[in-house]
């Protein structure tokens, strides 16, 4: 790439990623990577986790 090819077409190539983006990146593959089975166990140990923390340190606090 020559220098200033990018700062030239800078709108345009602004313009095709925007496209990209909106064509494959989809609510629908959004939603198929996060709600599954192993990304929801997942969640579920850092809920977890998150909430002994703050239980713990509700009760080192109140003694």
């Amino acid at each position: 790439m020559t220098p200033g090819v990018i700062p030239k077409r800078q709108d345009e190539l602004a313009e095709q990623l925007g496209k990209l983006v909106v064509d494959h990146i989809t609510p629908e593959s959004i939603h198929s990577k996060v709600i599954n089975d192993a990304s929801i166990q997942n969640m579920k140990i850092f809920v977890q986790a998150e909430v002994k923390k703050a239980l713990s340190t509700q009760k080192s606090t109140a003694q």
